[in-house]
This record gives structure tokens, sequence and C-alpha cells, in this order.
């Protein structure tokens, strides 16, 4: 019995288990004013989705998730009207709709979308969902089906003004933007809109309405206005119409590359190079997915870019002949799904399309991907990579930071978010003291400044392993990422300087100033964060010297608050209090959402007079099953007391984030 079955008879039994408990209830096939129902999605639906719903009273009913349609349904008896719905996507972004008296009594869908967003923002004046899902028993006094209606027409004439909405566009006019047919994931009516668009409801001071592709927004709505001049731009509908039917087309050809994947996961194992598993037929299946100008990593077709498709090794390193595959690696193919297809941007000139996946094995969410997709001389899409010309990354990192001190007694709580800089030097051909420029493609002021550029440096830093240096380099925002050494002098207690400091081309292993770590971070500012959208084309130009003209994604980064941090926060088993009270002791490790990746501990501790410290570095297994137990190397002494700890904990989510959870203590 398939999933999807078993599903649909859990979905009918719940569902006639609320008609007969409902205080509203009535015969079989009538309108059940007690029963919210609707679809969650932004185009692509959104499956897997938190749903809450609050009463007017203050009521909360919860625990309710939403299908792989992006479906959902709750019994709201005991819910005074209106009723807000948010619905929280696995990668951590909120949507809010509400569901009036007449429309429960009419048996209306309630649909939750960035629209809805947009239309129920408006009406009360609020477009974070957070904060209006908490203060809803005030302000609910704000609703009335007319102001709904009134915003949900408005919005409507925009689009029409637009072009979207009408005969000509790309749904007609007989479309319902909040309580209409929703099919998620088909391009179909309402889904076709969400399709082509863009919504940011996070946009400093507005919410903004762009087509994809379009740097230009056509609608831009601050609910806390109530007069506003129209958007004077008119985006081009006939791309809009023509990005439906590329969906259509990438759509169907990753699901033909799934199904590969699946009709040959017995392959998995082994390698052979002889019978139905045989590599090279391997190779003859899945090369034809992958463009003639692939590039990921640096690592194109002609490198054996083909072999790390089908192949993987213990450590997850790259695969790029048959001979290693055969020697160091395992075949894996899973039963894989590729679903939610996102069309981020697409140029019909040299047709390239950016889009986001969300990859399912063995019917698990496995995480999401974005990549680029190209079209062959025959008119087909082809899998076209990161388009990366050498291994880095630069990626969102969302930090909840707590900094305790035991006397006198403080514990702060910091949330943060960076964007943070790695650099591999393989395959790459670049030295200290270059420099690159960072462009966000959308022309959005992501950067400081406020800018739509910053610049990145090439710089050498120290790289221990043990008692050995080497010299290694690393990205930062600075030319000069290095602060003054401290050292105490014993003698007198009076901490002192060097003011030695690196040349340009001096080796930090002789030189050995500070590296100023947090150089390889640039903080996002709040503003930053609103102007970005969900996913930032990066432009990455070498200045002067190789040419590079790179092009790179990063999401939006996850906000970390008081709402969500307990989901999506990797968690050490205590409070910050019970840590550094005794930071030696065993750590319980895990995280809610995604895989553990990482912990680092660090203990400066004094004997005596003489000062020393410790640490201890771990890379963590996806599900630790037993309790973590600190090893300080070199061991901290007996009669020491430790006057300072630190712990670094990190995850990555399933959407390619980083979420990482600090913790420093002073005794």
């Amino acid at each position: 019995m398939s999933k999807r079955y078993v599903y649909s008879l859990a979905l009918l039994y719940s569902l006639s288990q609320l008609a007969s408990c409902s205080k509203s209830s009535s015969s079989s096939g009538s309108i059940n004013p007690d029963l919210v129902s609707g679809v969650a999605a932004t185009g692509a639906p959104i499956s897997g989705g938190k749903v809450k719903l609050k009463g007017a009273d203050g009521d909360v009913v919860e625990d309710i998730t939403t299908g792989s349609d992006g479906s959902y349904s709750a019994n709201v008896a005991e819910l005074d009207r209106p009723i807000l719905v948010q619905v929280e996507s696995p990668s951590g972004e909120k949507y809010i709709s509400v569901a009036s008296e007449s429309a429960l009594a009419s048996g209306k869908k309630i649909n939750v979308t960035p629209i809805s967003h947009i239309i129920v923002a408006n009406v009360f004046g609020n477009a974070d969902a957070d904060d209006l899902f908490a203060n809803f028993t005030t302000e609910s006094s704000d609703f009335s089906e007319a102001a709904l209606e009134g915003q949900k027409q408005e919005l409507f004439d925009k689009f029409v003004a637009a072009g979207l909405i009408g005969s000509s566009g790309v749904v007609g006019s007989s479309v319902d933007l909040l309580n209409g047919e929703l099919l998620a994931g088909t391009s179909q009516g309402m889904d076709g809109l969400l399709d082509v668009i863009d919504v940011n409801t996070g946009a400093a001071g507005a919410m903004e309405i762009k087509l994809k592709g379009d740097p230009t927004p056509f609608v831009i709505d601050n609910p806390a206005v109530t007069a506003e001049a129209p958007s004077a731009h008119v985006p081009d509908v006939a791309a809009a119409i023509a990005q439906l039917s590329v969906i259509e087309q990438i759509r169907a050809r990753l699901t033909a590359f799934a199904n590969l994947h699946t009709a040959n996961k017995n392959c998995s194992g082994t390698p052979v190079d002889s019978g139905a598993c045989d590599l090279d037929t391997l190779e003859s299946l899945f090369l034809p997915y992958l463009h003639a100008d692939y590039q990921q990593d640096g690592i194109d077709i002609a490198d054996g870019a083909i072999w790390d498709w089908i192949c993987r090794t213990p450590d997850d390193t790259y695969v790029t002949s048959k001979g290693q595959c055969l020697s160091d690696a395992d075949v894996v193919l899973e039963d894989i799904t590729i679903k939610d297809v996102t069309l981020i941007n697409y140029d019909p000139v040299s047709t390239v399309a950016l889009i986001a996946v969300n990859i399912y094995a063995n019917g698990e969410l496995d995480g999401s991907e974005d990549f680029y997709m190209k079209k062959n001389g025959a008119g087909v899409f082809q899998i076209l990579g990161n388009k990366k010309t050498f291994r880095y990354h630069i990626d969102t990192e969302s930090e909840l930071e707590t900094k305790y001190v035991a006397s006198p007694l403080s514990s702060v709580d910091t949330y943060r978010v960076t964007l943070s800089f790695w650099y591999n030097a393989s395959g790459a051909s670049y030295a200290h003291g270059q420099q690159f420029t960072l462009t966000a493609l959308s022309g959005n002021q992501i950067f400081p400044g406020p800018s739509a550029t910053m610049p990145l440096y090439l710089t050498k830093i120290a790289k221990h392993d043990g008692m050995t240096c080497s010299t290694d380099l690393a990205f930062t925002t600075s030319a000069t990422p290095y602060i003054t050494t401290w050292s105490e002098i014993p003698e007198d207690r009076v901490y002192g300087t060097f003011a030695q400091a690196c040349g340009a081309e001096t080796d930090p292993c002789v030189c050995n100033p500070n590296f100023d770590w947090e150089t390889q971070k640039l903080k996002l500012t709040p503003a930053m964060i609103s102007a970005m959208d969900k996913s930032e084309r990066i432009g990455l130009t070498h200045v002067g010297g190789v040419a590079t003209a790179d092009e790179f994604v990063i999401k939006k980064p996850l906000v970390l608050n008081q709402y969500n941090a307990s989901t999506y926060v990797p968690s050490f088993g205590k409070t910050a209090a019970a840590f550094c009270a005794d930071s030696t002791a065993n750590l319980a490790l895990s995280v809610a959402n995604g895989n553990l990746d990482h912990i680092n501990l660090y203990w400066g501790h004094l004997d005596g007079m003489s000062w020393g410290n410790s640490s201890a570095d771990s890379d963590l297994p996806e599900a630790p099953t037993a309790a973590y137990s600190p090893v300080p190397s070199p061991a901290i002494p007996g009669s020491a007391s430790v006057n300072y700890a630190y712990l670094y904990l990190s995850s990555d989510d399933d959407f390619g984030r980083r979420i990482v959870r600090r913790v420093s203590c002073e005794n």
C-alpha cells in the first residue's frame, strides 16, 4: 500500500472524526464551519510545513503538518473568529492568512501563500508573522470582512495593472487570490501566478513583488501606510508566460533524472566493471543529463565530473575518474525524488536557468539544492552545475551566542547572522594580497554601504597541525586581517603588546601575528537581510591577474529568534549556566532540524601563577547516540582552575545553511 494511499485514508478518517465531534457538525456532505482547510504554497507546495492557528480569544490549535501537496486541515471549533493561520516552511519562512466567520460558513479554502501574507499584513498593518501571531488577541480588533475584501481587491487590481491577471496574462480574471483552488506544483491557475513572481515579505519598510529575473518590483506595499502611490514599473508578461513553459520542461527533465537514480539503485554498493551495473554502462546512462559546459567547484566534464554523480568516497571527497570509483568509493544510487521545483532566474538568450529543488531520498527530505541548467543544441535542458571555477564557500551562518559571567552574575543572549568565507587553493592559482569583488546581480544592497558590491581579499594565514605550522590562504573582508598579539608579563602582571606586524609576503609561521578570524565573516545587518531575495545570485570577479567571473547563490539566511531557536539551534543538553559551572562534563548533543556538524571547546586555566590553555575539536556524526565526552588536549591539570571556557557547536540544516550555538564562560 503506497504512502499516498495510507495518507489519503488517514485524512478521510480524520475529517470524518472532525465532522462527527464538531459542535457545529451536521449531516454528511454539508459545510462544516469549524473546519479550516487549504493549501500552503509558494508556487511549489510547502510540504512538511508547521501549521498554527490562533483565535481572537487567544486559544491556539497547533501540531498540524502540511501534506506533500501543501494541503492542511484543522478543527477550530474552540477558536473565536477571526482566526489567524501561520505556516512555517521547513526552511523557516513564515506566511500568514486569515479565516473569517463568513469564509468558514461558506466552506472557503484558507490558502497560505506569500500573496495571502501581503493581503493579511495590510489588514492588520503588521507584516511580522511572529509578532502578529503573538499579539493576535489585540490585533484581531482591527479585523473586518470589509477590510479583508478591500485589501484583496487592491492587490488583485495591481496584478491586473501589471498585466499578469486577465485574458492575456498568466492567469484569468476569475482567479481568487485568497480562497480559490490552488494546485501547488502544477503551474496552473493561481499556482502559475506564484511560479512567476518573487515575493519579499520581509523587505525593509515594505513588501515587494517582482517578476522572477526582473530586479525592479512592480508592487511595493508598506502595511503601515494606508495610501501609497502605485509602482510605475510594468513587468514583461510575455517573459512570465514563457517561464511557465521553462518550469514544465525542467520538471519533466529532473523527474526523468530522478527516475534514473531509482531504476539503478540496485547497483549501489561495491562498484563493478562488468554486468548490468558495469560502471561504463552507468556512465552512459547519466552523462546525457550533464551539459557539455558543466562546471562544479572547478570540476568539468573533461575532469570526470560524471563520476561524482555516481560514486561516493567514505570522506565524501570528489570522485573524478572510473579508477578512483573502483578503488576508493562505492556506487550510491538511491530512491530519489526531485520535487518542489522553483525557477529563480531564466535568461532566454543563453537559455540558462537557475533553479531550487527539494531532493527526497527514500521518501525523506534529503536537502535543498540550487543549481543551473542549460539547453543543449537540441533544446533539451541539462544540468550545468554551480558554475564555480574553483572550490570555495560563501554561505550564511546564523548564530545564538550566550556570554555568561559568574561574578558579578550576568548572562546575555545575542542573535546574529554573518556571511562566512572559506577558500580552498586546490585547482586555483591565486596568491596572497589579491582582490576579488562580490556583486549582488539582483542589484539589491545586501553588502555594507549600503551597496550591491563589496571587496574580498586573499590573505596568507598560519595553519597549525599539532606542532607543525604551514601557510594557507583565506578569504577575508580586510586586506590586513591581523590583530596585535597580547602577552602577559609575569613579573608585574601587566599585559603588554608586541608591535610586530607581518609584511605583505612574510611567512605567517615566522612572523606569528594573531589572525583575526572574524574577518572571515561579514556581519549582516537587519537592513542587509531584509533587502535580500530568497536566493541571491552573486558574481565573484577577480580584480586583475587571473581572470574569473564566477556566479553562485546564497540563500536568504534564517534569522533566529525566541520563536524558532528551539527548532533550528543545535543543543548541548543543558543550560549555559550548567555548562559554565562544569565545562568539561559530558554533553548531550542534538538538533531538531538538520544534521550536527562540528564541536569545538576551549579552556583557559590557571595553575598557581601559570596560565595554560586546552582544547577539544571534533567533527560529528549526523545522529550522535551517546553523550559527548570532551577530552581536553593537553589535559587540564587537576590543580588548575578554569577561568574561561568556550563552546562552539554547529549544524547544517536541510537547506544548506549553517546554524551555530556559542557559549563563552568567564569565572
